[in-house]
Order: C-alpha cells, then structure tokens, then sequence
C-alpha cells in the first residue's frame, strides 16, 4: 500500500510537471525549468551510498518517515505558484524517490525473504498500475472543470501522505514490539551477540569464505596423509583359494 500510492503520486507528478510549469510561465523561459528537471532525475544515484547508510544507523521507521515528509515537501513546493520555487520541488522529489524504492526493497527483502517479498512487490506494482490509469481521468477533470488548473490534483496528492504517516506510525509500533524486525540493533541488546553479529554483517561473507577455505585445506591434508600411509604400509593382497577349496567351502555353506 505504502509503495502503491507513492508510485501513483509520483507518476502522477512526473506526468503533468511539464503542465504544471508551462502554467507558471515556464515557456517565457523556453522551458528552461523543463530542463532543469529532467537533469535532475538522474541524479539521484549520487545519494545511493548516503540512503544505505542512513538505512542501516536509523533503521527502517527514520527511513520511511523521512520518505513520507519528502514526500510532503515536493507535494508542498508544487502547490507555490512560483517559478523558482520549483527547483526545491525537483530536488525533494527525485531524494524521495531514490529512497523510497531503496527502503522498500531493503523493508521487503528484510522482512518477508527472497520469495514471498518477489510476491507482495509484484502486488504492490499490480495495484500502482492499475491506479496509474486513474492520472489520465483526473487530469481531464481538472481541464474541463478548472480551467486546466492542477491545484485541486495536487491537494489530493497531498492529502494521500496522511493516510502513510499512519502506516509508518503502525510500523514504529511493530518495530517496537518486535525490535529483532529491524535493519538496525536494538539499543537494549547492542552487546548481545545477536546485535554484535547485525552489527558486523558485512564482514560474514569474508569470515565464511576462510572458514570454507581453511576447511578445504584440512580435509585435503588429511586425504594426503591417508595416501602417503597407504603407500608405506601396503595391505597384504589375498591370494585366491584354490578350486579344490572354493568347492569345499560352497559344499560346507550348503549343509549349514
């Protein structure tokens, strides 16, 4: 649900922006604020280091808050009807994006594992699609009713942040019940070693991957040292019994 409105407001934002700044006087500039908004989307992945950071010291409920009041903000800016304002609506806007599919994705992973969160993420998408469809009418709305004006969509848009700051406040209380849910360690058992080992995650791989190698080297010294033992001590071989014998044992197995 959290992931599904987003993306419906996010896709509705992306869609009518360039209308929404052709209103505010964006073509007496030669739509240079058009511009200046799609350099800034791609920019984003400069904050990717900082995001997986600030997933991992504040811990899942500080992530999706802060992706709510970004969400807000951007929301906030669009409503000014003024040009330059909406620079700070574009750099907002592409820092909530960039965070909210990282938090999501790491939520998802974290909580629900590999298959059952590749499921719920197909849902959720399902459901952002399906809204999506709703852009197209609204907006049709707002130019036969309005004038063309995107204020009333906008307040709309605004209005669905409640609704996820209600998510995000039920999320805190999960978390607080169950701290072993989050991406961070509990401030009660940061020296318990479950915490010490979230704590240290990224060294596992290179501890595991010693452990296999130094595994791999004892047994193969063993089974050279079972070779090298085998060939100083040789067993006897058996000599085969000869056919007077052989007949003899079959004959004696029989009338046992």
């Amino acid at each position: 649900c959290f992931l599904s409105i987003n993306i419906f407001r996010s896709n509705g934002y992306l869609g009518t922006n360039k209308e929404l700044l052709r209103q505010l006087g964006d073509a007496e500039t030669g739509y240079l604020y058009t511009e200046i908004f799609t350099i800034f989307l791609p920019a984003s992945i400069v904050f990717a280091p900082f995001i997986s950071e600030f997933i991992r010291k504040r811990g899942f409920f500080s992530a999706f808050l802060l992706t709510t009041l970004l969400a807000m903000a951007w929301n906030i800016c669009a409503l000014i009807p003024v040009l330059p304002v909406q620079v700070v609506s574009f750099a907002t806007f592409t820092t909530f994006r960039a965070i909210l599919y990282s938090v999501h994705f790491t939520y998802m992973a974290h909580s629900l594992g590999s298959r059952t969160s590749s499921s719920a993420h197909g849902i959720a998408c399902l459901v952002a699609g399906c809204l999506n469809f709703c852009i197209w009418p609204l907006v049709a709305i707002m130019e036969a009713h309005n004038d063309g004006g995107l204020a009333p969509l906008y307040w709309a848009f605004l209005a669905l942040c409640f609704p996820l700051l209600l998510l995000v406040m039920k999320l805190r209380q999960q978390l607080r019940k169950f701290p072993e849910s989050d991406c961070r360690p509990s401030p009660n058992n940061i020296n318990s070693p479950s915490a010490s080992t979230a704590t240290n995650h990224e060294h596992l791989p290179f501890e595991r991957e010693d452990a296999c190698i130094k595994t791999a080297k004892s047994q193969d010294t063993e089974k050279v040292n079972r070779a090298l033992e085998r060939a100083k001590n040789p067993k006897p071989e058996k000599k085969p019994l000869p056919l007077l014998a052989r007949f003899w044992t079959c004959l004696s197995c029989e009338n046992m």
